[in-house]
């Protein structure tokens, strides 16, 4: 099972957010699986450095350099293993995205929308024209038609967001550094201040909240 990673437009990543992102992503599948699961093959797409001997101690094998794209590629196996972290929302939310990408037409604009705000965190800020070309409409049409259905772009960007985080945040095992660049914010200030406005609360003090579970009510 391959998951290829590649920049806004299907351009290719620079190297060191290819290495970032890789190296995130398999460092989170390593800990969310119950039993670890192994890399196949690992592709960078970029020359070979001078020492690759981190790359191959961080990834536990040689990666192949100059690739046509970068990637991570797992045994069927392993991707299909069972996790130690079930999150029934994270999975709502994640189900309906992928339903509303799948769904074509026939689904409302809006959700077509977060599928593809989704699609284009972590990492990175979503925006309006990279929404549009994944819809195949320029971005004024998409205002507009936003507009008819009492929406826009940003409120939808910010619902995305929240919902992921919130999701991550209640998880409970991810840092929340990971957690603003997962939701798309490349500083972990604008996150705090983004989260505080959405729910009034840092996300610190969300998380001890989600923790904690809700109060029994007095007798």
């Amino acid at each position: 099972m391959a998951m290829i990673f590649a920049g806004e437009g299907g351009g290719l990543l620079p190297a060191p957010a290819q290495e970032y992102t890789l190296g995130v992503v398999h460092s989170r599948a390593r800990h969310a699986a119950l039993a670890p699961p192994s890399l196949v093959e690992l592709r960078f797409a970029f020359p070979p450095p001078a020492d690759t001997r981190e790359h191959a101690r961080v990834f536990g094998l040689e990666p192949r350099f100059a690739a046509a794209d970068a990637a991570l590629v797992f045994s069927r196996r392993d991707w299909d293993g069972p996790t130690r972290m079930h999150d029934p929302g994270l999975f709502a939310l994640l189900d309906r995205h992928a339903k509303a990408l799948a769904g074509g037409a026939s689904v409302a604009l809006a959700a077509r929308v977060r599928a593809a705000i989704a699609a284009d965190l972590p990492g990175r800020e979503p925006t309006l024209a990279a929404a549009a070309r994944r819809l195949g409409v320029t971005g004024r049409t998409l205002q507009r038609r936003l507009s008819a259905e009492g929406t826009r772009f940003a409120r939808l960007v910010d619902d995305v967001r929240r919902e992921r985080a919130e999701a991550f945040l209640g998880a409970g095992d991810v840092a929340v550094a990971e957690v603003s660049w997962l939701v798309g914010f490349s500083e972990q200030s604008a996150f705090t201040r983004a989260f505080r406005r959405w729910t009034g609360r840092s996300p610190t003090e969300f998380r001890r909240a989600a923790v904690r579970g809700p109060r029994a009510p007095p007798r």
